[in-house]
């Protein structure tokens, strides 16, 4: 009997120690994880986590940015997923409509959710299910080289037209105009900025309600004539793929990105771009608007956190990603590390007399993010974005008649979305 009580005490105590070691596994899939440039940062973020709270265990699964949306939904229909995702453009809309993200109102504090810029919220809302929260506002602004512009005496551009007389100067020294990157493809959010500083709005949910496109507008054929002028100038550095090394080595005078441009300028071109010199080359400006006095219109583009609806620990991965999004900790060494903003204004408003003091961020905060509009995604996104980036090579790359690209995109459209 005296034995059995021993063993019975031995079994019990390797029990708590047990108890005592387990951790919470929490599995985290980050496309920037996977990337070179910012690998390090995200890394470094997880492990003061761990160190803050050694009940946890954060397990890191990457994939390219180009495979990781297939390779989520692949996952999540066949119920297995990671607690945790870093999602980019339309992902969490697709994601959420097909029941794999947990509500985040149900998780967040309100107090959190309060503290972030409301269209990014929004964007990321399907049915009232918040689906993600940004982990950086990554929003796209007006990159400008400024240095450059004045060196050939020629000011920032306010409206089209300003950018269109630029080029015409610019073209002198053999300087491109202008470049429309992404334009082509699919992915349309990477070109509404485009359209909505042209005041066409493609598939906004009033037009959708009422069975229109949103497309077939006289703004639309205003901004299709000014684009075959440039065109015809040969003002386009391109017209696909990443314009990024177009605008670092001062190929163009401004490129349409997010905050990425910062570090990737610095480590693509260090003999200009390099260290603070990056602040005395470029600016964040407004983006250009058909008339002076309009306020632009940014579409919410960023990079979001989520998690798996059938995660086990979704209290825990909450805590993850409040402090992955919204410490002190991770604005200084990885959101910072990106160029981005960092999600919670309260946080960003400390920063803005330090890290936030140049052009380039006061540019985001003050020139894009107080006009942010959010992004009217809908389940046929991509095959009308398709259309949508087709019908931009056709005006740019032929001189087929403008009437015509029109209304073959808009029946187009109408085909798809009714």
């Amino acid at each position: 009997m005296k034995f059995k009580s021993i063993i019975i005490s031995i079994i019990f105590s390797m029990v708590l120690v047990s108890s005592a070691f387990s951790k919470t596994i929490i599995r985290f899939d980050s496309w920037m994880w996977g990337e070179s440039d910012f690998k390090a940062p995200v890394q470094k973020v997880v492990d003061e986590y761990m160190r803050l709270n050694p009940n946890v265990e954060i397990r890191m699964e990457a994939s390219g940015w180009a495979e990781t949306r297939n390779k989520l939904m692949t996952r999540a229909a066949a119920g297995d997923s990671v607690d945790v995702m870093m999602l980019d453009s339309d992902w969490p809309y697709q994601l959420c409509t097909a029941g794999a993200l947990a509500d985040l109102n149900k998780l967040a504090p309100k107090s959190y959710l309060n503290d972030n810029y409301q269209a990014s919220l929004q964007t990321t809302t399907v049915d009232g299910k918040l689906c993600a929260v940004p982990n950086a506002v990554n929003s796209h602004g007006w990159w400008t080289n400024k240095k450059l512009l004045n060196s050939k005496g020629l000011k920032i551009p306010v409206t089209w037209d300003d950018v269109y007389n630029n080029a015409v100067e610019l073209q002198k020294d053999d300087i491109y105009g202008m470049h429309i990157w992404q334009m082509c493809g699919d992915n349309l959010g990477m070109v509404l900025w485009l359209f909505y500083n042209f005041q066409v709005f493609p598939l906004n949910h009033d037009a959708m309600a009422q069975k229109k496109t949103g497309f077939d507008t006289p703004e639309l054929k205003y901004m299709y004539t000014w684009l075959r002028k440039m065109a015809e100038l040969d003002a386009f550095a391109a017209n696909c793929g990443d314009g990024r090394q177009a605008l670092y080595f001062e190929e163009v005078p401004y490129l349409t990105d997010s905050g990425n441009t910062l570090p990737l300028g610095r480590n693509t071109n260090p003999d200009l771009l390099g260290g603070d010199k990056i602040f005395d080359v470029f600016s964040v400006e407004k983006f250009p608007v058909v008339k002076k006095g309009m306020n632009p219109v940014i579409p919410v583009i960023d990079h979001t956190l989520a998690i798996w609806s059938g995660s086990k620990v979704k209290k825990e991965a909450w805590d993850f990603v409040q402090y992955f999004a919204g410490s002190e900790f991770a604005a200084e060494n990885y959101i910072k590390m990106t160029g981005s903003i960092v999600p919670p204004k309260s946080l960003a408003k400390k920063r803005m007399n330090n890290e936030y003091d140049n052009d380039i961020h006061k540019g985001f905060i003050n020139n894009s993010y107080p006009y942010l509009k959010v992004m009217p995604f809908n389940k046929n996104w991509h095959a009308a974005g398709k259309f949508i980036i087709d019908s931009l090579q056709a005006v740019v790359l032929t001189d087929e008649p403008i009437d015509e690209i029109i209304k073959r995109t808009d029946k187009s459209l109408q085909t798809i979305l009714f």
